[in-house]
C-alpha cells in the first residue's frame, strides 16, 4: 500500500465490531464510505460470505426482538422456525406448499436480512467481492492496479433475483452462454471473457429465487447440480471455475398436488432445508389476512349492502370502507337471509 493510499484511508471511519457482531447498522453513510480497496481494508470491513451475513443479521434481529416477517400471518409456530433454522445453518432452501401460501412473500422478506449496502468492484457484472474476486476481468484488474481499484456500494434490493420457472427456460438464462459478439472481436472460445453470464452468476453475493421449480425441464435442473454443491458453472462443454457465493431458494408444490412436473431427486437432496407451508389454521388468522390484504374502494363513498339478492326494495345498509374486516364480514353474514334448511337465499334461485 502506498503512502498516499494510507493517508486517504485515515479519513475513512472504521467499521464497528468484529465478524460476529457486524451488521448493516455499522455501515457508514454515502459521504464516508470507502471508495477503493485500500480504504475498505483500512476501514476493517470483514470478509464474510452471504450466508454468514444472513446468519449474523438474523441473530442480531432475534436478539433485539425485531419482527422478521411482518406481513406473514399464522406461521409463527410452524413455518418460521424451520425457515430460521435453515438460515442459521447456512442451507439452501426449498419451500413446499400449495398455491397462495405466501411462499414467494417469505422469500422476499429474506432480502431484509442482507446488509443495507455491500461493496463490489466497480464495473463488475457479477458483483465481485473486493477481497476475493472470481471473474477473470476483476482478477486481472486487482493484479495490475492492486488496492487502488475503485469499489461501488450495492444496495440490498439489487442483490435479489427472482425467476419464474417455465418450460422454455434455458441454461443460458440461468447460467450463461458464449457471446458471439465477443468472439467476433477476436477472443478465443476458451477465453472466459467471451461468456455472457446468466441470472445466477449475476446475482453472485445475493439471493436467487426460483419459483415453481418442478416446471423447469429436467435437463435444466441438472445444470443446477454444480451450482448447489460445487458452486461452479460449466458452459458449452468447458468448465469455468466460478465459486459462487449465494443463497438459492426455490418454491414448489407438493408432488401429490400437481402433475405438471417434478424435482429430480439429486437436486432435491442438494437443498439443505425443506420448509412446508400451509393455509391458515384458525378463523382468526384468515380474518387477519383478509384485513391485511383488503383494499379500500375507490373514492370516499360508502359500500351499500342490499340484503343479499333481494335488490334495493329491501333497503340498503351503509358499511364504512374503513370498518375492520372482521366486523364487516360478520355484519354481512348476519344480514344474509337464510332458508329453513340453512342455505343462503341465492342458493334457491335458479341459475345461481
Amino acid at each position: 500500500m502506498t503512502g498516499s493510499s494510507s493517508a486517504g484511508a485515515a479519513a475513512i471511519p472504521r467499521f464497528a465490531g468484529t465478524l460476529d457482531s457486524m451488521s448493516d447498522a455499522a455501515i457508514p453513510d454515502d459521504a464516508s464510505r470507502p471508495a477503493t480497496v485500500a480504504q475498505l481494508r483500512a476501514s476493517g470491513y470483514p470478509n464474510r460470505s452471504v450466508k454468514d451475513e444472513l446468519r449474523q443479521n438474523l441473530l442480531n434481529r432475534l436478539e433485539q426482538r425485531e419482527p422478521l416477517f411482518p406481513s406473514i400471518v399464522g406461521f409463527d409456530d410452524s413455518v418460521l422456525p424451520s425457515l430460521e433454522r435453515g438460515v442459521l445453518a447456512g442451507h439452501d432452501l426449498i419451500l413446499l406448499g400449495e398455491r397462495g401460501q405466501a411462499k414467494t412473500r417469505l422469500i422476499r422478506h429474506l432480502v431484509n436480512l442482507l446488509d443495507e449496502f455491500t461493496p463490489v468492484i466497480a464495473g463488475c457484472e457479477v458483483n465481485d467481492h473486493p477481497y476475493r474476486p472470481i471473474c477473470a476481468r476483476c482478477r486481472a484488474l486487482l493484479a495490475s492496479d492492486g488496492d487502488s481499484v475503485a469499489i461501488d456500494w450495492l444496495p440490498r434490493d439489487r442483490r435479489y433475483a427472482e425467476k419464474l420457472a417455465t418450460p422454455d427456460t434455458s441454461v443460458a438464462d440461468l447460467v450463461g452462454d458464449v457471446d458471439p459478439i465477443r468472439v467476433a472481436e477476436g477472443r478465443y472460445l476458451s477465453d472466459e471473457l467471451t461468456i455472457h453470464y446468466g441470472l445466477i452468476p449475476r446475482t453472485h453475493r445475493g439471493i436467487v429465487a426460483i419459483n415453481e421449480l418442478p416446471d423447469l425441464p429436467e435437463r435444466i435442473q441438472v445444470a443446477l447440480f454444480n451450482i448447489l454443491e460445487e458452486r461452479d458453472v460449466q458452459i458449452r462443454g468447458y468448465q469455468i471455475r466460478l465459486p459462487l457465493d449465494l443463497l438459492l431458494v426455490a418454491t414448489a408444490n407438493p408432488e401429490d398436488y400437481t402433475h405438471r412436473g417434478r424435482i429430480v431427486s439429486p437436486l432435491k437432496d442438494r437443498f439443505g432445508t425443506q420448509v412446508r407451508t400451509h393455509y391458515p389454521e384458525t378463523l382468526g388468522d384468515e380474518i387477519a389476512i383478509m384485513d391485511q390484504e383488503a383494499r379500500s374502494p375507490a373514492g370516499d363513498g360508502q359500500i351499500l349492502h342490499e340484503g343479499g339478492c333481494g335488490g334495493a326494495d329491501r333497503g340498503a345498509t351503509p358499511i364504512a370502507p374503513d370498518q375492520p374486516a372482521q366486523r364487516r364480514l360478520r355484519a354481512l353474514l348476519d344480514r344474509q337471509p337464510r332458508d329453513p334448511e340453512g342455505r343462503g337465499r341465492s342458493a334457491r334461485r335458479s341459475g345461481w
